[in-house]
């Protein structure tokens, strides 16, 4: 085959594309989940190097006002060369699931293919929904969708070899990234710790749900907070009651001592009537020992006898 008809082939393939996929080869769509409802939502375009030698250095400068105008919006974007393939990543933030489906039903609207205002088709199926239950410390996410890649049978019926080696190559895949776990899904699908990725190739139509989710942080922190508070609530009063308890215990102790250390003197003994008889006899001896002075004593009276 010739190298012009053969550059034709080219070519005619990039229109029907254009027709089909907005002149997409590779179109990658991924949603990063997390548990509050927020996440990310990126739609990746790559373009085989030979058609974008083909298109020019317009269709360049368009893609990237493509990444210029999602950046007016609060998204961002990247222009990389990989692997024989110009890819342009789109990215947008979302706070809520309501603007995550937002994002969603764009499909690839968002950005033209240069040079043509045909909307795509072989995407113009897709729909994608997103759901969410909120539990005490969780929360779960379902996602239900239709992913397609239909192309005219003028494309998908060609011997060119190029257009083979080509069509072999398109794709049209959606990522779903959970915060925590995937509890369930259904449709095919490829997992992937907490991801799971769905490709449709040409020709191919899959319908699927994901079930998933992750811990609520926030309700966790609140909860782990609450119990925190708890604890030193209870240590506080633990340590109120035990400084109570030790301070009876010092003023128990001062009242005994004060007690002890001001107790009366103990009287001296009564003496028995037996010890007064011997002082009072003893008292008399001494009277009339030689020497000592007299002193006036109790008159006893005479012995009998």
């Amino acid at each position: 085959m010739s190298t012009p008809r053969r550059s034709l082939l080219l070519i005619a393939l990039l229109l029907v594309l254009a027709f089909a996929l907005t002149g997409c080869i590779h179109l990658d769509r991924s949603v990063q989940l997390n548990s509050d409802g927020s996440g990310t939502f990126t739609v990746s375009f790559g373009f085989s190097d030979k058609l974008i030698d083909l298109a020019g250095t317009s269709f360049v400068s368009q893609m990237n006002a493509c990444g210029e105008k999602v950046k007016s919006q609060g998204g961002s974007y990247q222009h990389a060369d990989t692997g024989g393939y110009s890819v342009w990543s789109f990215v947008w933030p979302f706070t809520s699931i309501d603007r995550l489906n937002e994002l969603l039903a764009l499909n690839i609207s968002f950005c033209p293919v240069p040079n043509t205002s045909i909307p795509a088709t072989a995407a113009s199926t897709d729909a994608f929904s997103v759901t969410s239950q909120t539990h005490l410390l969780s929360t779960t996410f379902v996602i239900t969708g239709h992913l397609s890649f239909q192309l005219p049978s003028e494309v998908t019926g060609s011997p060119d070899p190029n257009v083979i080696t080509l069509l072999k190559e398109a794709h049209s895949t959606l990522a779903i990234t959970m915060p925590g776990y995937i509890s369930s899904h259904t449709g095919g699908g490829t997992v992937s710790g907490n991801t799971v990725t769905y490709t449709a190739h040409a020709g191919d139509t899959l319908d699927f749900q994901i079930v998933g989710g992750g811990v609520n942080t926030s309700a966790l922190l609140l909860l782990g907070g609450g119990g925190l508070l708890l604890l030193g609530g209870l240590f506080v009063a633990d340590r109120s009651l035990r400084r109570s308890r030790e301070r009876r215990m010092q003023a128990a102790e001062a009242v005994i001592t004060a007690a002890l250390t001001t107790r009366p003197t103990p009287a001296p003994p009564i003496a028995t009537p037996a010890e007064i008889r011997d002082l009072t006899r003893g008292t008399r001896y001494a009277q009339g020992a030689p020497g000592s002075q007299q002193t006036p004593g109790p008159i006893l009276p005479p012995p009998q006898g």
